[in-house]
């Protein structure tokens, strides 16, 4: 699970290297793509590994997210179409990579067992975190400031989710 962090945060620097990949010479993107599906690879395995519902959602968001942000990078011209694909492409592949941190940090100190659906709710929002992150980015808005913001009002939208969830469930524990 440690290595699945690792290879999650190795993934986002990776992720910014290619982002622009118009200041590397050739030889240095190759070599920058090639490490990126290597990475990517290497997710994809982890989530195929227990080989349940939500690691092999995890393996095809990753595989579908990073598709399709190498595709646009490589192939695709930049137009509103494409930038608005690359949110969706960032949203899948950074909800992909934290599957696994969000199930090793549930493992470790959730009491109970969590339903997969509740992990897949945390990563995605970990996944809308870093799509608004990289919609501020290109807005030229990416700052401290916004980071913050952004942090705190994902960080209550998720809180408030998990409260109503647990709220439901005691509710139809009482009837």
């Amino acid at each position: 699970m440690l290595s699945a962090a690792l290879i999650a945060i190795i993934l986002v620097v990776v992720a910014f290297v290619l982002q622009y990949e118009v200041a590397l010479n050739k030889p240095v993107f190759i070599g920058a793509l090639t490490a990126y599906l290597v990475l990517c690879a290497l997710v994809i395995f982890n989530g195929l590994k227990f080989g349940d519902a939500l690691g092999v959602t995890g393996a095809l968001m990753s595989v579908f997210g990073f598709g399709l942000m190498v595709g646009l990078l490589l192939f695709v011209p930049i137009n509103a179409g494409s930038v608005w694909l690359f949110f969706i492409a960032v949203m899948f592949a950074m909800t992909a990579i934290s599957i696994p941190v969000m199930r090793f940090l549930d493992r470790r100190f959730a009491k109970t067992e969590t339903d997969a659906s509740i992990i897949l709710r945390r990563s995605s929002a970990v996944g809308i975190f870093a799509m608004i992150l990289t919609w501020l980015q290109i807005r030229g808005t990416f700052n401290l400031f916004s980071i913050v913001f952004v942090a705190v009002g994902v960080v209550l939208l998720a809180f408030f989710l998990e409260l109503r969830e647990s709220a439901r469930w005691r509710n139809l524990m009482n009837r």
